[in-house]
C-alpha cells in the first residue's frame, strides 16, 4: 500500500511540476537548447541549400540567403526558370516563371506579411516579446512517442503559432500556424528534426510542411549551411522590368 501512495504521489508531483512551469520558462530552455541567446545573435548573415521535395519524385533545388533584419531571397530552379522570393525589409517582391511571369512583381499584403515572417531566420521564439508576441503555457502531451511542451505565441495581428517543445531535449518537433489572409484563415503544420549544430547553434536540416484539405507533404531537405558569409545588399533590391514588358 505505501508503494501505491508513493507512486501515486510521484504522479502527482510530475503533473504539477510540468503545469508549474511557465511560458518564459520553456522558451528560455529551448533558446539555451539550441545554443543560447548569444550565439544566436552572432549570426548576421546566413546562405542554406537544400531540396524541396513537392513529391512525385520531384525534387527542387533551392537556395536561401538572409542578412539582418528582415531581408531573404529564396532562389527556386526547376526545368531551367528560376522562381524569386524576396523580402527587403518592409517590402517584398518576386519573379515567377512557372506562372508565367518572367518580371518581378511587387507582393500583396497577404503574402508579404507571410514571407517577412520566414525572412526571420532566428526564430520567433528568441526575443518574442519585443517582437510582439504573447506567450501561454498550454501543458504537455505526447507526440509521436515524446512528450512535448506546447507553447502558444500569438500577436495583435491575428498570428497563432504553437510550438511543440520536446520535453527532454527543449528542441522543436512540430509548429502549428494559423495566419488571417484576407478574409480567410490559412493553417499550416511543420514537422523538424534532424538537428545539426552550425557555429554553434543547433538548426534542424529536415522539414515537413503539411496543410488541411492537400493530399501529401512537402519535404526539406537542408544540405548545407554557411554562417556569416559576405551577401551583396544589391540581390534584395527589386530590378526594372525588362523593356520588352514596359
Amino acid at each position: 500500500m505505501k508503494n501505491s501512495y508513493l507512486i501515486i504521489a510521484a504522479i502527482l508531483l510530475g503533473a504539477f511540476q510540468s503545469w508549474a512551469q511557465t511560458a518564459d520558462d520553456v522558451i528560455a530552455k529551448h533558446v539555451d537548447a539550441i545554443g543560447g541567446r548569444e550565439k544566436v545573435k552572432a549570426i548576421n548573415t546566413m546562405k542554406l541549400s537544400g531540396l524541396f521535395d513537392v513529391g512525385g519524385g520531384v525534387q527542387i533545388p533551392f537556395t536561401n540567403y538572409y542578412t539582418r533584419p528582415d531581408k531573404m531571397k529564396i532562389e527556386a530552379t526547376f526545368q531551367g526558370m528560376t522562381q524569386q522570393i524576396v523580402v527587403d525589409g518592409d517590402s517584398g517582391w518576386q519573379i515567377n516563371p512557372f506562372m508565367g511571369s518572367k518580371d518581378p512583381e511587387p507582393m500583396n499584403g497577404d503574402q508579404f506579411k507571410m514571407m517577412k515572417q520566414q525572412a526571420d531566420f532566428e526564430g520567433h521564439l528568441v526575443d518574442f516579446k519585443d517582437k510582439g508576441y504573447t506567450a501561454e503555457f498550454l501543458g504537455q502531451e505526447d507526440f509521436e512517442g515524446s512528450q512535448v511542451n506546447k507553447i502558444s505565441l500569438s500577436n495583435k495581428d491575428g498570428e497563432q503559432v504553437t510550438y511543440y517543445l520536446d520535453a527532454e531535449t527543449n528542441l522543436l518537433l512540430k509548429e502549428t500556424q494559423k495566419l488571417k489572409m484576407a478574409d480567410n484563415e490559412v493553417e499550416s503544420e511543420t514537422i523538424y528534426g534532424d538537428y545539426k549544430a552550425e557555429s554553434g547553434v543547433l538548426m534542424a536540416h529536415s522539414m515537413e510542411n503539411k496543410s488541411p484539405g492537400q493530399q501529401g507533404s512537402q519535404k526539406i531537405t537542408i544540405n548545407t549551411v554557411e554562417v556569416n558569409v559576405p551577401i551583396d545588399d544589391a540581390i534584395f533590391k527589386m530590378p526594372p522590368k525588362s523593356e520588352t514588358t514596359k
